[in-house]
């Protein structure tokens, strides 16, 4: 997302001090401005892989959630690593077989399918990406918006 600056000149001092105590009083009524977009976007995302993965995979979707990292730093993250939700995401092109750990296993297992067999059909075949995150950020995306719209309005009051 590009960030535009807007520069305003006002010669009314007037002006120039409710500007001023807006500005100063704005970081205080901004609030959790950031940490209520992540959680939209995170119920987003949640929503689109409940779509996406029904069978056998329904605890993908129980491991998305909001996450604060430092202060006005927020993020979506899930419980697996991030080389596995890419391959979620964008799919997996045909080649060297994926190792059978946990998640396969339990996926197999769920599914009654041999994990071995399941892993070398994933590396002779791959795997046709699903595009969850992509997706559910679309359709979070006018709920973000009219959330912003909404705050915007309140904090300039």
């Amino acid at each position: 997302m590009a960030f535009k600056a807007i520069t305003v000149t006002v010669d009314d001092k007037k002006a120039v001090a409710y500007i001023d105590k807006l500005v100063k009083n704005l970081p205080e009524r901004v609030g959790n401005l950031g940490w209520n977009i992540t959680q939209i976007a995170a119920s987003g995302i949640k929503e689109e892989a409940n779509s996406a993965f029904s069978f056998p995979r329904p605890y993908l979707s129980t491991t998305i959630r909001p996450q604060k990292l430092k202060k006005m730093e927020y993020a979506v993250t899930t419980g697996l690593k991030r080389k596995q939700v890419m391959a979620i995401e964008r799919g997996r092109m045909p080649g060297k077989s994926p190792p059978v750990k946990a998640n396969i296993k339990r996926w197999a297992e769920s599914a009654g399918v041999n994990p071995y067999v399941l892993a070398r059909s994933i590396g002779e075949k791959g795997t046709k990406g699903t595009h969850f995150i992509r997706n559910g950020m679309i359709k979070g995306k006018p709920r973000i918006d009219e959330y912003v719209k909404r705050e915007s309005r309140r904090l300039v009051k």
